[in-house]
């Protein structure tokens, strides 16, 4: 297992935060130790892989509550398929880096929602100031990595953005992207997810990585369509405070 202390949540969202990722082979022994080991913490959120039954019983008993299914994806660049159906919008699109106005638009943009499914936005523990914070404070921390945030055009029209975060081996991993609230359910997802495929594709980005959450059905399809696989799938747990008394397994 991954266990990581997410310090920058304590910016984020001010609480301090745990985040502990499973793997398949992790004993249940093991799980129980880590889980007691971090049970006064103010949040922790514990990523299961989806077929590991024993674990998932194991973190609802510590008092863990579901809060989304996530999916890890990844597709060569180079074997982008664009159906003819969508051609005609890949033709209109375009992207560029951000200028200071375009980031502006864009922080505004996520304060006013665009990103409404993840953990942080579904649950009433916070803010949905605080959640756009979030999102906004990311991005910081990307560009401040030089990862340009990339407007993306529909002709003469900025429809959304993407981030991708470049990492060894050429490697590309799309961390953020979405589409702005005039655009929504319009189609133009899929003029953002290329452009984010097609980016890495001019960078000869020999992968590009995506995550998303089953909160938003709707864009796997559209990645599934561009010629992405499904890597990994989680069940993603989240609990808050440390009112949970130590669990032993006695009644497992």
């Amino acid at each position: 297992m991954i266990v990581t202390n997410a310090v920058w949540e304590k910016r984020n969202l001010g609480v301090e935060t745990v985040e502990i990722v499973l793997e398949d082979n992790d004993r249940i022994e093991d799980i129980r130790s880590t889980l007691n080991l971090y049970c006064q913490s103010e949040y922790s959120v514990i990523k299961v892989p989806s077929f590991c039954f024993d674990a998932i019983r194991e973190v609802q008993e510590h008092g863990y509550t579901f809060i989304e299914s996530a999916l890890s994806l990844s597709i060569k660049p180079s074997k982008m398929v664009v159906e003819p159906r969508f051609k005609s919008i890949v033709s209109n699109c375009s992207y560029h880096e951000m200028n200071d106005e375009e980031r502006q638009y864009l922080e505004e943009q996520i304060h006013r929602g665009i990103f409404s499914t993840d953990r942080i936005y579904v649950d009433p523990a916070f803010t949905h100031d605080a959640a756009a914070q979030r999102y906004i404070n990311w991005m910081h921390d990307l560009s401040e990595r030089k990862n340009p945030i990339m407007n993306v055009m529909y002709g003469n029209d900025a429809v959304g953005f993407f981030v991708a975060d470049k990492k060894p081996g050429n490697v590309y991993d799309g961390v953020l992207a979405g589409v702005y609230e005039p655009y929504l359910n319009t189609g133009m997802g899929y003029c953002v997810q290329w452009a984010g495929v097609d980016y890495a594709r001019t960078n000869d980005a020999q992968k590009y990585l995506g995550h998303i959450s089953l909160n938003n059905p709707g864009v796997l399809k559209l990645l599934l369509s561009l010629g992405y696989n499904v890597t990994r799938s989680y069940y993603v747990f989240i609990r808050h405070g440390g009112n949970k008394s130590e669990y032993t397994g006695e009644n497992f």
